[in-house]
């Protein structure tokens, strides 16, 4: 039986949903608070340049993502990383690949869309968003299903904004588990060379600089110009070429340090079916060995498995 099923998040664990929702004959509505698809999986242009501000590259080492991978391949919407074996990324930037995704995917995705409101009435959710930034317009949005991908903070205090009779729409267990979940930040230092870089080698042409989590997390919520500045300088002393800032990037969820020992998880207490996924969780048994995975490839299986979670109905 066809339902109306709502993603909220358009990163690789969300478009997975709903792809495999739309291939299994449901109408899926994405939405998701950027202006563009795929979460941290994104690139900045600054001054015609294109810089991937978040994922890097992406690991493959199971089957599933493996065999995904190959008809991004062919597409040309995926490409090797040259010098690091099994990585990969999307061409021509990062971006691009969860575009792609979401435009064969055959769900409707609202961008730049936040979700300010859940509740359930008569078996079914309904999402209260505003869209747009400068003069958000309202509108409700309703479900069969709802599948939340966001960071875990970000989806228990969504869960937490209270039905009509007052009660959290989801267990206490379930929101036990979000509030567990904990993350590194990243801040992402984009850079150029200072002079013309016609000349220069690869390695210090217009790129972005990933902090590491102590030195992100120390200036996360402080002077993030200064931060900045002194990553460039060392940067420059390193490569011996000036390097100046262009942009600034803060991930507050960059990586997930201690995640949810499953899949994903359904949780139907609020009296409609609720699927979380994501990054967050680090469980998954198709890749062999007990690998526990991290960002691209985590999300992508947890993606599958949250979509597998509604399948019964």
């Amino acid at each position: 039986m066809s339902r109306d099923v709502l993603v909220v998040g358009a990163g690789m664990a969300g478009l997975t949903v709903a792809a495999a929702r739309v291939a299994a004959g449901d109408r899926v509505t994405v939405i998701d608070k950027g202006r563009r698809h795929g979460g941290r999986m994104a690139t900045r242009r600054v001054d015609g340049v294109a810089y991937d501000t978040g994922v890097a590259s992406f690991a493959v080492r199971g089957a599933s993502l493996r065999a995904e991978l190959a008809g991004w391949i062919a597409t040309g919407d995926a490409g090797p990383v040259d010098g690091q074996a099994d990585h990969f990324r999307g061409v021509p930037s990062m971006r691009a690949l969860p575009t792609a995704i979401a435009q064969a995917s055959g769900a409707a995705v609202r961008l730049a869309t936040t979700v300010t409101g859940l509740r359930v009435r008569d078996g079914r959710w309904e999402a209260t968003v505003e869209e747009g930034r400068e003069q958000p317009a309202r509108a409700t949005i309703g479900a069969d299903a709802l599948v939340i991908t966001a960071p875990a903070p970000q989806s228990a205090a969504l869960l937490r904004s209270a039905d009509m009779g007052g009660t959290p729409l989801a267990a206490p267990s379930t929101l036990a588990m979000l509030d567990a979940v904990t993350y590194a930040p990243c801040l992402a230092v984009l850079v150029r060379p200072a002079e013309d870089s016609s000349a220069l080698p690869h390695t210090v042409l217009p790129h972005t600089i990933l902090v590491d989590a102590g030195a992100s997390a120390a200036h996360f919520d402080g002077d993030r110009a200064a931060a900045a500045a002194a990553v460039a300088a060392e940067a420059s002393e390193r490569l011996g070429v000036a390097l100046v800032v262009v942009h600034v990037h803060g991930w507050r969820y960059a990586q997930v340090t201690s995640g949810i020992d499953a899949p994903a998880l359904r949780d139907d207490s609020a009296g409609a079916p609720l699927v979380l996924a994501g990054d967050l969780f680090q469980v998954h048994h198709d890749v062999g060995d007990g690998q526990r995975l991290e960002g691209v490839e985590c999300a992508f299986l947890s993606g599958r498995a949250g979509a597998a979670l509604l399948g019964a109905g």
